[in-house]
């Protein structure tokens, strides 16, 4: 073997690591990101109806919910693609462990 066969196959060992590298930090980027991204209004709808909740309508953008076991409704507002608001995620969640008490 020749000095330019060693360097090619290592500089080719080096580029096929570092693509592989490039691959994994992109891949545990996206995973990332999606953890920090808010979820959607049709998550949270999702997750009031298998709590239980029943949809009673609303107006315009807003929907109430109502649950057997609580007193007051809970509304959501927004389109069913739009982001949910962390004030809505709380308000779901609490909603839902409400539920089951």
């Amino acid at each position: 073997m020749s000095v330019p066969d060693l360097v090619s196959k290592e500089c080719l060992w080096n580029s096929v690591n570092f693509v592989n590298l490039q691959k994994e930090s992109i891949a545990g980027l996206l995973l990332l990101a999606r953890e920090d991204m808010p979820r959607k209004i049709k998550e949270l709808i999702k997750d009031l109806e298998n709590a239980g909740f029943e949809n009673r309508g609303g107006r315009g953008s807003h929907r109430n919910f109502i649950h057997p076991n609580l007193i007051r409704p809970i509304t959501i507002s927004g389109k069913l693609g739009n982001d949910a608001k962390h004030y809505q995620e709380k308000a779901v969640r609490l909603a839902i462990n409400d539920s089951k008490k």
